[in-house]
């Protein structure tokens, strides 16, 4: 999905290489084109057959988050310099959220910062999309266990990634 830029360039050095072919064996090109177009066929009924394979299950996510929720004392923290895109679209309102002032957590105050947000908040929920470029060394996570917050089993979110839960003691 992510080199879907590359497709039609490849598809125009197929084709010429098809060409170039059918100079020496049209019966050879015959037989490359077709079994071009039979994979291309097959990966396509294999791409609309399974839907994981067609986009990140964000809305049927947010819902999960919201049903767990189940209170007005949650937060939704992302490690992100602002609530990511889909996010906005399915939930604009429907959770309190907070997310870092820059781009990258760079330093363990970044993070209590970040953390501080959620200051009084029964339930956050850790998304870990793109974490590993924003907070590499999960400053976040770990502050969130050194504000005193439980780790609960997380939310597995298919392509999204895990959702990160936690609560308070009492």
């Amino acid at each position: 999905k992510r080199v879907l830029l590359c497709l039609p360039a490849f598809f125009i050095m197929l084709a010429f290489g098809i060409e170039q072919l059918s100079t020496f064996s049209k019966k050879l090109a015959l037989l490359a084109a077709s079994a071009f177009v039979v994979s291309n066929l097959a990966t396509s009924l294999a791409y609309y057959r399974t839907p994981s394979f067609q986009r990140e299950p964000w809305k049927a996510t947010i819902l999960q988050i919201k049903e767990d929720c189940n209170s007005s004392s949650c937060i939704v923290l992302f490690a992100f310099d602002a609530p990511f895109a889909p996010w906005k679209w399915y939930a604009s309102s429907l959770l309190p959220i907070a997310h870092l002032d820059s781009i990258q957590v760079t330093d363990r105050e970044e993070a209590r910062l970040m953390v501080s947000k959620a200051s009084g908040m029964h339930k956050v929920y850790l998304f870990d999309y793109l974490q590993d470029i924003t907070d590499p060394q999960r400053l976040i996570l770990s502050e969130l266990e050194l504000q005193g917050y439980i780790q609960l089993p997380p939310i597995d979110a298919g392509s999204v990634g895990f959702v990160r839960r936690f609560t308070t003691a009492d």
